[in-house]
């Protein structure tokens, strides 16, 4: 994923505040990674951005095809049976 740019296209700064243990857990797996605590925050927020898009994306498709009356239905009593419930 490509870095932030802000409006004039220079990449944007964010600054937070951690706790003294989040900081701590974050500079180890920073350590570990090999990369800088800047470099594991952004990834962590790359990441969880990617799954939110993805997230939405399902829900987009699942609403689709719940509105969709050509969409076959499986009954809720054959669900149950099929799992076990």
């Amino acid at each position: 994923m490509k870095a932030i740019r802000s409006a004039n296209g220079r990449n944007a700064g964010v600054r937070v505040t951690l706790d003294a243990v989040t900081a701590a857990q974050i500079d180890r797996l920073a350590e570990r990674e090999g990369v800088s605590r800047a470099g594991l925050v952004r990834r962590a927020l790359q990441d969880w951005m990617r799954d939110e898009a993805e997230d939405e994306a399902l829900a987009r498709e699942a609403k689709r095809r719940l509105q969709d009356p050509n969409e076959p239905r499986i009954p809720w009593e054959q669900v149950k049976r099929e799992l076990g419930l």
